[in-house]
């Protein structure tokens, strides 16, 4: 057996080298960003974490980010802080244009868009799953609904809600982070998660990487980090709040600043 074992261990070929350096380096682009495509160059096996503090809008940008890749990847939605009514009205919302508002007593053209928006959700097959809350139940997801034919992008709301085996959270939050990278290399995946920022945030005139809650092992196992935040001269209490989106750590692209407006009634957003 031992020597069975050993002759079914082979070098790699040049057909292998080329094949998988193909797919490692195939981008990813989240329609209606172009900017953000320019500066962030997600590719396939990315690992990326979102920061943001407390009610910023990580959850809405997950769900932008998913209604712009749904159409050509297979999308894979960790759901573990929304109610399921509040999720997936946001998600009619972002593709249809109608406020969330609107959704229970549309107008005759606003139906036709609700109608028009749900069914183009249901054709690109998208799995909200509510129920998987540790690392171990969210990989035997992945492995049941992968669809071999699509590269697969899942999106985690978010990583501090995961559980894990260790004790503490810091420990809790270490282990998780290393999983995740495992995951993509494992199951084909990208993945794009959300993730608190610490209470220093909340005083600082200044935003950083160090911020993200729990575990430094976040910053080292994500491949990009995105770090989300409002204008400080544009009030929270507006239906369309200034926003950025800030490339704070980038292993493929650049780091820059993404200005963006976030529309809250309808949970959509745009550049500029």
């Amino acid at each position: 057996k031992d020597i069975q074992l050993i002759q079914e261990i082979k070098p790699i070929t040049q057909q292998e080298l080329i094949e998988c350096s193909k797919a490692q380096n195939m981008g990813i682009e989240i329609k209606k960003y172009p900017r953000l495509n320019e500066t962030l160059k997600l590719v396939r096996g990315d690992l990326v974490i979102i920061g943001a503090m407390t009610g910023t809008g990580k959850s809405g940008l997950l769900l932008n980010f998913m209604d712009g890749l749904m159409d050509e990847y297979q999308c894979i939605y960790f759901n573990m802080e929304m109610s399921i009514s509040t999720i997936y009205k946001r998600m009619i919302s972002i593709r249809s244009n109608v406020p969330i508002n609107f959704l229970d007593n549309p107008s005759t053209y606003q139906q036709e868009l609700i109608t028009k928006s749900t069914t183009e959700i249901e054709k690109n097959q998208v799995y909200v799953e509510h129920k998987a809350t540790d690392i171990t139940s969210i990989k035997s997801f992945i492995q049941r609904v992968k669809n071999q034919d699509k590269h697969t992008i899942v999106f985690l709301d978010h990583v501090g809600l995961i559980k894990g085996d260790k004790k503490s959270i810091y420990e809790q939050t270490t282990e998780v982070a290393k999983q995740l990278r495992q995951i993509c290399l494992d199951y084909d995946c990208t993945i794009i998660c959300a993730s608190q920022l610490s209470r220093s945030a909340y005083s600082s005139e200044e935003i950083t990487l160090s911020m993200l809650k729990d575990s430094g092992e976040l910053e080292n196992s994500a491949s990009k980090v995105i770090l989300l935040y409002r204008d400080r001269n544009c009030s929270n209490d507006k239906p369309i709040v200034d926003m950025y989106l800030e490339i704070a750590k980038n292993r493929d692209g650049q780091v820059g600043i993404i200005k963006a407006k976030y529309d809250k009634t309808k949970q959509i957003f745009t550049e500029g």
